[in-house]
């Protein structure tokens, strides 16, 4: 559980996501706990998807598989952001 939460704790600062929700909370100042329970919700929606996905995944191909793929799609999208990042500083 303390795995999980570090997890996704972690790679949520900086995130886009948190910004323009950053965003939204300055926006709709009057009423922050709204913006705060709908980016909760959101987020928990996202990673109940992801958890149900990786679930049945897991059943269906191997653990190993799974990481393979996920570190080159990884990989990918890393290489992708510093080539536009090199082409457009």
């Amino acid at each position: 559980m303390m795995a999980s939460f570090t997890v996704v704790f972690i790679a949520q600062w900086g995130d886009p996501t948190q910004i323009a929700t950053a965003a939204l909370a300055a926006k709709y100042a009057s009423s922050p706990w709204t913006v705060f329970l709908s980016a909760t919700l959101a987020l928990w929606a996202v990673t109940g998807l992801a958890v149900i996905l990786g679930h049945h995944a897991k059943a269906k191909f191997h653990p190993a598989a799974l990481q393979r793929v996920a570190s080159v799609i990884f990989a990918g999208v890393g290489l992708i952001l510093l080539a536009q990042a090199v082409r457009h500083p």
